[in-house]
């Protein structure tokens, strides 16, 4: 006669997850954090929008009134060479008696396009 089977046997139950109390609080207070940084998060983003909508209108004014309302570079070009007419002016100012009005004239007697030649010649344009 042959042999009867062996029973097979019997699978042993899974494992339970046994809870670990310090990693209940370890989730509390990472669920605690991440709450805190969205709130922050928020909150900050809140701010912005007020900060942009009161300070866009005066962006907006100044680089109208520096670029003489066209937004081109040719405005802030024309405060430039103002600027630089202005310094020889007060460096002329400085020139002895003799020669301080004649150093003003040449200063007032300069156009754009001397200031425009200077700056080209020294690669600024």
């Amino acid at each position: 006669p042959s042999p009867s089977p062996s029973p097979s046997p019997s699978p042993s139950p899974a494992p339970q997850p046994h809870p670990v109390p310090s990693c209940s609080e370890d989730q509390r207070q990472l669920d605690e954090k991440a709450c805190e940084q969205a709130t922050g998060a928020r909150d900050a983003c809140d701010g912005y929008s007020a900060c942009y909508s009161d300070g866009m209108p005066h962006y907006n004014s100044t680089f109208q009134r520096i670029c003489n309302g066209n937004g081109t570079r040719d405005g802030l070009m024309s405060e430039y060479y103002a600027v630089l007419r202005i310094e020889c002016i007060l460096y002329a100012l400085n020139q002895s008696d003799e020669t301080r009005d004649a150093a003003i004239d040449e200063c007032i007697g300069r156009s754009r396009s001397y200031y425009e030649a200077q700056l080209e010649a020294a690669d600024v344009l």
